[in-house]
């Protein structure tokens, strides 16, 4: 037995928690993220994981075949060995623990981080921390409270979609865009799920143009063409021909 986590691999062994062969390189990859913990002390536990599973397929350039034995001894790791208490992982978490979240810049940047690690476009990150950044100020500004001492919650997510729709008059699909962008922030980032959302003021969506006439419209707008020209736009309706196209002249056959 190596001298690489060995109380690691010799729980695996007694355990029967994986193949002999395999012990050394679960312990292995086990030490490398603990090394990438380390560095990593101010984000989330699975938010570690995460980023270092991501380096490894990105930076790295592993197959498959090692990311996924790399999850698994983290995995075994965390939640068999450690039995899921992964305090001592974050020594620093108990003098940050008056704060409910992170500062500014550190909420902008987990946002960021998670919605690379989901791999969505860069316009989507911009979008999304646009709307964090809207938001932030509504709750500190308008509403007077304290970021990172007093959080925010669900009245505050549905009272900023409100204003959006009320004093802002934003569109219908500008508002989805928001309240998108905020229910990311709030599960993936802030691990809080939004539920009680229905009282928020929906903007309204823009009338919807006719595509075509009503035959009572038709006969309505023709009965008020009056003078030289209206036989010819009668005739355009009625047959089709483009109001600024010549009418068939008389004995012309048609």
């Amino acid at each position: 037995m190596s001298n690489i986590l060995p109380d690691f691999q010799k729980y695996l062994m007694d355990n029967k928690l994986t193949p002999e062969g395999h012990v050394f390189f679960y312990a292995l990859w086990a030490s490398r993220f603990l090394s990438f913990s380390n560095r990593h002390q101010d984000k989330a536990i699975e938010l570690r994981k995460r980023l270092f599973l991501d380096s490894l397929t990105k930076e790295q350039k592993l197959q498959d075949w090692q990311v996924n034995q790399a999850d698994n001894a983290i995995g075994l790791y965390l939640h068999h060995f450690l039995s899921g208490d992964t305090s001592s992982l974050s020594p620093n978490t108990e003098s940050i623990s008056q704060n409910k979240f992170p500062d500014y810049q550190g909420t902008r940047q987990k946002l960021r981080e998670a919605i690379r690690i989901k791999h969505y476009a860069y316009s989507t990150e911009r979008t999304y921390t646009e709307w964090f950044k809207r938001f932030y100020n509504y709750v500190t500004s308008t509403k007077g409270k304290q970021w990172q001492k007093n959080g925010a919650d669900e009245t505050d997510v549905r009272d900023f979609l409100s204003q959006l729709a009320i004093k802002q008059r934003v569109s219908s699909s500008t508002q989805n865009q928001a309240f998108n962008a905020l229910l990311f922030l709030f599960r993936e980032v802030l691990k809080i799920s939004l539920q009680y959302l229905g009282n928020t003021v929906r903007a309204k969506r823009g009338p919807k143009m006719p595509v075509v006439l009503t035959q009572d419209e038709v006969k309505g707008l023709l009965n008020k063409l009056e003078g030289k020209g209206s036989a010819h736009y009668s005739t355009s309706v009625w047959y089709g021909h483009e109001v600024n196209g010549a009418c068939p002249a008389a004995g012309s056959g048609y």
